[in-house]
């Protein structure tokens, strides 16, 4: 569908059919174009019929209908014969003279605004409103049942506030906010398949400048997506009006974990939202600086999306990572040798994970301490070589998580995430007790003294020999 051919798909107000060449604006008569002084009148060429917003500048009776009646108080402000350097009702450009100017300005307000410009999901675009109560059009094609966002945020750093309505395929008003500088225009599950339409005008503050992102939720990926590997941590910034969308792979049945943090030690926070591989809305977290939104339990397989975005608070960085808990081990895992101490960092929005092999009936122990001497907490869970959680312990700066008597032989994860408190330190340890003797371990003689030293989050472990009937 071409742009003019969509707007006149989107009228909010119809203009009147055009009847004659001689016709300047919808409706208005040969005799009234008659009466307009020559050297001002505009080419008599046939025109579309198109959208007329309530908000035009040519609204001068301000009853949000572009009319006869408008152009007749422009036309006697125009050519009458009084003084008309003042008059506000025909001063369209603010310059204090009503002129030639003005009569383009109200020309082109009443044969239709510009085309309309074409939005590809995810991605960024900029505007201007040069003048009060200009309308900037914006279109994205959507199926029915997928998921519509947009964000628009005023850029100049001013008291510049905007009116953005939604309008469907089939031309009528779907929902609409006004006078905000930093808003969203969420329609989930839209109604029709077809284009549909922004409208952006100013609220009567006069010119400013602004960034907008609209997100169509579906089964295609947008053409700015980041493709997650699970463990993987990622830097990101939010910019104004901006939406930032992330992408992972997950099988019915898996645990999809993800945590968002701030990193800027400001006030922004964020919302984020999750959408399964068939584009519906599985959860979200909204207006937060430190997040999880976690899935247990997938219930399809396919692509996962994050969706993130500012809460209103401006732009500003972030730090996530998405694990998940399957078969397949993460990226940045650190595969644990029993008895072995691993000291490491848990970052901004970090998840950090560690596997070690048990089999069926072994014990198996976990100790982690913080080591930065301050006020870090962490959680921590187990899961099963099945890819299901065993157990875990939340919010603590010394913990233990043991597992006795495994029920399954395999790889057995532990995930370690911070419990809120920022970046920090630990030390941990992963001891299985079997037939095998730990990596550290100290085999003891009968009577044999040894000193040593238990570090934060250590497990040590001494053998000795002994038969059957000996104390």
């Amino acid at each position: 569908m071409t742009p003019n051919a969509h707007a006149l798909a989107i009228l909010r107000r119809l203009s009147r059919s055009i009847q004659s060449r001689a016709l300047l604006f919808s409706g208005a008569s040969p005799a009234r174009l008659a009466d307009a002084p020559a050297d001002r009148r505009p080419p008599m060429e046939p025109l579309e019929p198109r959208l007329l917003f309530s908000g035009s500048p040519a609204d001068l009776d301000l009853d949000f209908d572009v009319d006869d009646a408008d152009y007749a108080l422009f036309f006697a402000a125009f050519s009458g014969p009084e003084v008309v350097s003042n008059n506000p009702a025909a001063d369209l450009d603010n310059d204090g003279d009503v002129d030639d100017a003005d009569f383009a300005l109200a020309f082109a307000d009443f044969t239709g605004p510009a085309v309309p410009t074409e939005l590809t999901s995810g991605m960024t675009e900029t505007g201007t409103i040069s003048r009060a109560r200009e309308v900037d059009l914006y279109t994205i094609d959507a199926q029915a049942g997928d998921d519509l966002l947009f964000t628009l945020a005023e850029t100049d750093s001013g008291s510049n506030t905007f009116d953005v309505a939604l309008y469907g395929p089939d031309g009528a008003l779907v929902s609409e906010v006004l006078s905000d500088d930093f808003l969203r225009l969420d329609r989930l599950n839209v109604s029709q398949s077809g284009t549909y339409t922004f409208v952006v005008c100013d609220s009567n503050n006069g010119s400013g400048t602004y960034s907008l992102t609209a997100t169509v939720l579906d089964t295609t990926v947008d053409v700015d997506n980041v493709a997650l590997n699970s463990g993987q941590p990622f830097a990101g910034t939010i910019a104004l009006g901006d939406i930032d969308t992330f992408t992972i792979e997950a099988q019915a049945g898996d645990d999809l974990l993800f945590t968002l943090a701030e990193t800027d030690s400001g006030s922004n926070t964020f919302d984020v939202a999750l959408y399964g591989p068939d584009g519906a809305l599985v959860s979200e977290v909204l207006n937060d600086d430190f997040l999880r939104l976690d899935r247990l339990n997938a219930s399809k397989s396919g692509t996962y999306t994050f969706v993130v975005r500012d809460s209103g608070n401006g732009s500003g960085g972030y730090s996530l990572t998405a694990t998940v808990m399957d078969t397949t081990v993460d990226a940045g895992n650190v595969v644990l040798n029993s008895g072995q101490s691993f000291a490491e960092t848990i970052l901004l929005g970090d998840i950090d994970t560690y596997t070690i092999d048990a089999q069926a009936g072994d014990d198996l122990l976990f100790t982690l301490a913080e080591t930065s001497s301050g006020s870090n907490t962490f959680d921590v869970a187990l899961y099963g070589p099945d890819g299901q959680l065993v157990s875990e312990v939340l919010n603590d700066d010394f913990l233990r998580l043991d597992t006795v008597n495994a029920t399954q032989s395999g790889t057995y994860t532990f995930v370690v995430r911070d419990s809120g408190n920022g970046s920090g330190t630990y030390s941990l340890t992963a001891t299985v007790l079997d037939t095998t003797v730990d990596v550290d371990n100290v085999a003891l003689n009968s009577g044999q003294s040894f000193s040593e030293t238990i570090l934060l989050g250590d497990i040590d472990t001494y053998t000795i020999e002994a038969q059957a009937g000996d104390d």
